[in-house]
């Protein structure tokens, strides 16, 4: 589709129809960048407490936790006052979503699902006024680099299992100007095929996880294909953490910029780096509290708070991170706050039976599928010990039945080949690594690395 079409035709289309006001919360996001870093401040205090009254007046979970506390929303005077609300954890949405929504709410709402790369995945509620602004959030952190909206889009990402969610992401990807190569399927002919679709399409920017990206530059650089043949401007990183020798190694491949991009999908995009380097915090947005634990300040626990979300509000929601709150000035001139990512999210690319590699993040998907459609399973931690041979840890929770071992070999052996063995452990809980990380998939084989 011709991006100007899509800009000007598409996407007013798209915002109309899902009363999503994207373009007005972009205006608004351009032009509060530019604000002072005090203003941003009272911005955010302002929609907090906005906020803090909306969930104790109306979100029966808050109600209950603001007074157990003996706390009204008018003690909540500074930030100190807020940090006495426990962190929210994803346990804690998983197993009250009735109560952590908005019966009253009038917007249009729809169900969003986290995509699982830090543990099982949740289902959540998000209205559009929420969305809007973390799409609007999106589209401004690409358009420090000049990318527009409507721009067309490689996007090197995971494909639904279930057929009939295949189909509406396919047609997603049509209305939005992009195509989706598949990350679960990384083999030489693959790889082949993909490059030659990429030359075809003609896209503007890749978007997707780096180790994929890297697996998928390391097969092509043994092919003899050159990447910059496909004059991408720019490659969006996402999902992970984006190490040095990987932003160099894309870099080169492509002979473009990279863009790195931290956000979840419970929220949207967290920080997006500008063309100075600066990752940028959607301040307008989030509300990012850097809690340490006493592993240093660029170890410390991060919480969010969606500001602009009141079907299903997060107040200082655990998401499983770790970075640091950075105390200077960017040179872009945006007074937005700075971040660094903590190593903490990282999935492994593993490798099938026959040699082919897959990315770790297909058991988010397996996972998911399972345990959306019958339960079982609270926790799982994957090691690939050899090529035919994983050790797949659950927490199982009351609901557990041993057919749920059945589907999960029979998915694993589906992607990964029939001769794939897999040794099963039970605990009661998967402790996080001595780094104080969780590694939910990763790899032991070196030809993986």
């Amino acid at each position: 589709m011709i991006p100007v079409i899509q800009r000007k035709v598409v996407l007013p289309a798209i915002e109309w129809l899902r009363s999503e006001p994207i373009s007005r919360c972009l205006r608004e996001l351009n032009r509060t960048q530019w604000y002072s870093r005090d203003e941003l401040r009272a911005l955010q205090w302002e929609k907090l407490r906005t906020l803090i009254d909306h969930c104790y007046r109306n979100i029966p979970f808050y109600r209950r936790r603001f007074d157990a506390l003996d706390l009204r929303p008018g003690d909540i005077r500074t930030l100190e006052d807020y940090a006495k609300l426990p962190p929210l954890t994803k346990d804690e949405v998983r197993f009250n979503q009735t109560d952590l929504s908005d019966p009253t709410t009038r917007r249009r709402v729809e169900q969003c699902r986290s995509g699982g790369t830090l543990g099982i995945p949740l289902t959540l509620v998000r209205d559009s006024l929420a969305s809007a602004y973390a799409r609007a959030a999106q589209a401004r952190g690409f358009g420090w680099s000049g990318i527009q909206m409507g721009d067309k889009q490689i996007r090197i990402w995971g494909v639904p299992l279930d057929p009939g969610s295949a189909r509406r992401e396919r047609r997603k990807d049509f209305l939005l100007n992009r195509i989706r190569l598949s990350t679960f399927d990384l083999t030489t002919k693959s790889v082949r095929a993909y490059f030659e679709t990429m030359r075809r399409f003609r896209g503007r920017y890749i978007y997707g996880i780096p180790s994929v990206l890297f697996t998928i530059c390391r097969i092509m650089k043994d092919l003899g294909l050159d990447g910059k043949d496909l004059r991408i401007d720019f490659v969006v990183c996402t999902s992970e953490t984006l190490y040095p020798h990987q932003r160099a190694f894309i870099q080169e491949t492509f002979g473009c910029r990279i863009i790195d991009e931290y956000g979840c999908s419970e929220m949207g995009p967290i920080a997006l780096e500008c063309p100075e380097g600066g990752m940028h915090l959607s301040m307008e947005n989030l509300l990012v509290e850097f809690v340490e634990r006493g592993a240093g300040p660029e170890h410390a626990e991060i919480l969010l708070t969606s500001l602009n979300s009141f079907s299903m509000p997060l107040l200082r929601y655990a998401i499983g991170d770790t970075g640091q709150l950075l105390n200077k000035r960017c040179p872009c001139g945006r007074q937005l706050d700075t971040m660094s990512f903590d190593a903490g999210r990282v999935l492994s690319v593993l490798m099938a039976t026959d040699g082919h590699f897959i990315a770790g993040s297909v058991f988010c998907y397996i996972a998911f599928d399972i345990i959306m459609k019958h339960g079982g399973i609270k926790d799982f931690r994957v090691v690939q010990k050899a090529r035919d041979t994983m050790e797949i840890t659950l927490v199982k929770d009351a609901t557990f039945r041993d057919e749920i071992l059945d589907m999960f070999t029979a998915r694993v052996r589906e992607k990964f080949g029939p001769a794939m063995r897999i040794e099963y452990r039970f605990v009661p809980e998967i402790p996080p690594e001595r780094s104080g990380k969780r590694l939910f998939v990763s790899s032991e084989i070196p030809e993986s690395r």
